[in-house]
């Protein structure tokens, strides 16, 4: 196997990346813009990048994990502060035949557009984003959701199963987003609705260990309630039990919202709760909870700070 090539070594990318410097014997090469992300993945045994390009032309397998759309976009055809620089990016410098995988979740659009783009260069594209937060990252159990012809699917499925415990082909380029998109729509809505049960259950003086033991045995039963749960103390795996550190942060909660509501209104897609949702997470956002875990949804209701 050729050297891989990963860029965007945040809260998700650091894990991956880490897993597949212990699951394969060739070179993973990171780089992202921040440099203490680079020391860390340099301290866990990887190799870094002073650049995109160096990445590209190294590399015959590059998985990218970055934030929005945009900082896709720009690795992929090349830019610095909005200005446009093709010489340092992925299309400039790849070779013919390079798997590049996107592990971010942005939206569908500039996905197909760069898939296009890659084929046009001979260069063989995929969406995976993955669902299973930060511990799944970590312990290499992330659900990978796949948008690709099936050939690219199965050149990439060595690389996936080193990061992954799951993983799901969906069909072409930018299905295995929508999945995604639509999975976080449904995860905002219950999240935000246990949030609300358990605000609710306090007011009305019943202890919440007892409400979480009849819930989760109960039809209420649902994975925020259960793996994600916004009171302290219930669930081992909460990030309520570490003062909310994001596992996933409100603020990416909300940008997967926006794209979900974006995709239903041009599907003619009636989305009363996912809106309901995006409203809620926009409130958590300004209230100075955005870089909290999604769970801390739980303050927006009883108001504590």
């Amino acid at each position: 196997m050729s050297n891989i090539g990963f860029i965007g070594l945040g809260h998700m990318g650091l894990h991956m990346a880490h897993n597949l410097v212990k699951s394969t014997g060739t070179r993973v090469i990171g780089f992202d813009v921040s440099q203490p992300a680079l020391t860390a993945f340099r301290q866990l045994g990887g190799v870094t990048a002073d650049s995109v390009a160096e990445i590209a032309r190294t590399c015959g397998v590059i998985i990218t994990m970055l934030p929005k759309g945009e900082h896709v976009d720009a690795v992929m055809n090349g830019n610095s502060k909005g200005e446009h620089n093709g010489n340092n990016s992925i299309f400039a410098n790849a070779r013919p035949g390079t798997l590049l995988i996107d592990s971010s979740t942005i939206d569908i659009e500039t996905s197909v557009r760069l898939a296009e783009q890659a084929r046009l260069q001979g260069l063989d594209f995929m969406d995976a984003p993955v669902s299973g937060g930060e511990k799944g990252a970590k312990d290499g159990t992330l659900s990978f959701m796949v948008g690709a012809d099936p050939e690219t699917y199965n050149k990439a499925k060595p690389v996936l199963e080193m990061m992954g415990k799951n993983l799901f082909y969906v069909g072409k380029n930018g299905s295995g987003l929508a999945v995604k998109l639509v999975n976080n729509m449904l995860l905002g809505v219950c999240m935000a609705a246990t949030g609300e049960a358990f605000n609710l259950i306090n007011k009305l003086g019943v202890d919440a260990h007892i409400f979480h033991t009849i819930v989760s045995r109960s039809s209420g039963a649902n994975w925020a309630l259960e793996k994600n749960c916004p009171v302290p103390g219930l669930v081992e795996s909460s990030p309520a039990n570490n003062d909310y550190r994001p596992g996933f942060a409100n603020s990416l909660m909300l940008k997967d919202l926006s794209l979900a509501q974006q995709v239903a209104m041009k599907a003619n897609a009636p989305s009363p709760l996912g809106s309901a949702a995006l409203s809620l997470f926009s409130m958590a956002e300004k209230s100075g909870l955005g870089n909290q875990d999604m769970s801390s949804i739980l303050k927006l209701f009883s108001g504590d700070k």
